[in-house]
């Protein structure tokens, strides 16, 4: 259920200049969001509030699968979890 609520909406932490996308040498942007979701995916398989916390941008948003309830902001998401 956890696992499903955070496949929902997450906006994670925010990603790099696009300069830096434009470096063939760094990382795609697809990559760079996959290794985000990553992280926070363990991070709330783990129960790990710091990490679930370095992952998530200070805008955060999730909405619930059940109820449509939306979670505005990392502090709200960080009560929730």
């Amino acid at each position: 259920m956890i696992a499903a609520l955070a496949m929902l909406a997450v906006t994670l932490a925010p990603a790099p200049a696009l300069a830096d996308l434009a470096d063939p040498s760094a990382q795609s942007a697809e990559q760079q969001i996959r290794a985000q979701r990553q992280a926070f995916n363990g991070a709330i398989a783990k129960g790990d509030l710091a990490a679930i916390t370095a992952v998530l941008g200070e805008n955060a948003q999730i909405v619930t699968g059940r109820n449509s309830v939306v979670f505005s902001g990392r502090a709200a998401q960080i009560g929730m979890w």
